[in-house]
């Protein structure tokens, strides 16, 4: 059985994909550091406000583990830039954007709840 070779892509062929992975990889940087600033603003809160946002710390290991991912296909694809490793590049770019919109969601969700446990009126925790 012979082996084809894979097509080697010009580093052109490249340039939409970096680009989308260099804005993807920018995005996610400020979702953690807005999720980062949301958090400390918490520190004087009850604990019990991460009850409202029970999949925080999987958001953010998973944010972790897709920048990572996408860490690794960008050197591969830089590497070597084939049509395999042009997709696995949009696919980890795909991945970052998808763990950084649910990054953002549990911020929100946090934000909310710093917000309801802040006020002094509020309404009795839930039970």
């Amino acid at each position: 059985m012979s082996t084809l070779p894979v097509p080697v892509l010009s580093r052109q062929h490249l340039l939409p994909a970096l680009d989308a992975a260099v804005h993807a990889s920018r995005d996610a940087h400020e979702a953690t550091r807005s999720h980062t600033d949301t958090v400390l603003a918490c520190q004087q809160l009850p604990a019990e406000i991460y009850q409202h946002v029970p999949y925080l710390s999987q958001a953010t290991a998973t944010l972790t583990a897709a920048g990572h991912a996408l860490t690794t296909a960008t050197n591969h694809a830089t590497a070597n830039p084939t049509a395999e490793t042009l997709h696995a590049l949009y696919s980890a770019t795909t991945h970052l954007t998808a763990a950084t919109a649910a990054l953002r969601h549990q911020t929100a969700a946090l934000a909310t709840a710093a917000n309801w446990y802040s006020t002094p009126n509020r309404l009795p925790s839930p039970a």
